[in-house]
Formats: structure tokens, sequence, C-alpha cells
């Protein structure tokens, strides 16, 4: 039985493009602030979707990688979310 080509897919955000990289400070020891850290792994996860596009095609490899931006859903993540006592 033969299959489709692997997909990898990231979530990513249009915050990514206020993200920052710290590589000194990945964990966010030194100064850690939630939103910052979030914009930051938004777009590291865009930087790695890429790239694993990037190797993959380099060598050959039929993987699909893609980044994806889901934009507003209708959640309650605000008013549920971490912090909120829901």
């Amino acid at each position: 039985m033969r299959c489709a080509p692997p997909r990898v897919v990231n979530l990513s955000s249009l915050y990514h493009r206020q993200g920052v990289i710290d590589f000194d400070d990945l964990q966010g020891r030194r100064s850690y602030r939630p939103g910052r850290q979030y914009r930051g792994s938004k777009l590291a996860m865009l930087v790695f979707a890429l790239e694993l596009n990037r190797r993959a095609r380099a060598a050959g490899v039929p993987l699909m990688s893609n980044a994806a931006q889901p934009g507003f859903a209708r959640i309650d993540l605000i008013t549920n979310g971490p912090g909120t006592g829901g």
C-alpha cells in the first residue's frame, strides 16, 4: 500500500512579525515575559517550517513542511485561558 508523502504543519501567528529570538537566553531565565516568549516561539516555528522544507527539498525527500496562521478562531481561550480561573 502506498501512502501520500508526509506532511509537517506548524501553527504560527501574525505575532511572529514582532518576535525576537534571544539565542543566549532561549529559556527566558534572565528575563521572562510571556508575550515576548510567545512571539519568539511563533517566529521560531515559522523559521523551523521554512528550514525543514528547504532541507527536505535539498535532500530530495518528498516531505511537505507548512506553516499555518489560523487567524482568529471562535474559542474561549481569552476568557477561559490560563490565569483566568477557567
